[in-house]
């Protein structure tokens, strides 16, 4: 079956409950990063960092089998 492995770092790990999750792709095809991610990270997809093996994107990013998704807090400070 066809996976992406999605992968939670900082805050968004404690709102999914765990640290990366394995997504079977539905059968059509052309999938987006906002249709994959757990519920709960929904909300903050407009305010985090979103890679897609290793390239910053959109949550409208189109994934495909294999791929690897990352979500980042954005990090500040000064």
């Amino acid at each position: 079956m066809a996976k992406v492995k999605i992968y939670y770092f900082g805050f968004l790990s404690e709102l999914s409950g765990k640290s990366y999750d394995e997504v079977e792709l539905p059968e059509r095809a052309g999938v987006k990063v906002k249709e994959l991610v757990n519920e709960r990270i929904k909300p903050f997809l407009d305010t985090i960092i979103i890679l897609v093996n290793d390239v910053s994107v959109t949550p409208d990013k189109r994934v495909k089998p294999g791929d690897t998704v990352k979500l980042l807090p954005h990090i500040g400070g000064g």
